[in-house]
């Protein structure tokens, strides 16, 4: 992922034990889980400093968090693109039925012209 400056500044918030695992993707403020990474760079070994934002409220934070932490928060975004996709399937076979569905009724009443096309 490409990284940028964004000028906040990162809390120490390593975490090191799944039962004290921070749940990134939630918003501090707002509770959304749909918070997203807008910039992450490796801190060292087992570590990164990721910085959140929250599309919902605008709430921005940072932190230094553990490989571990950061693969559980990855598998979010992966489950997460996965439904995007999923959803966009669906929407898209729906108007495709939808303008099918109109098509085939223009063809009945002879309302398309050669014009048309």
């Amino acid at each position: 992922m490409a990284t940028q400056d964004t000028g906040h500044r990162m809390n120490q918030a390593t975490s090191t034990s799944t039962s004290t695992t921070p749940l990134l993707h939630v918003c501090e403020r707002c509770s959304s889980d749909l918070v997203n990474p807008t910039q992450w760079d490796q801190a060292g070994p087992e570590l990164w400093a990721v910085t959140l934002g929250c599309p919902n409220c605008g709430h921005s934070r940072g932190g230094i968090f553990s490989q571990e932490t950061v693969d559980a928060f990855d598998a979010i975004l992966d489950d997460g693109y996965t439904l995007l996709l999923e959803e966009l399937r669906q929407l898209t076979e729906a108007n495709m039925a939808e303008e099918i569905a109109c098509f085939v009724a223009a063809l009945q009443v002879d309302a398309l012209l050669p014009e048309d096309f």
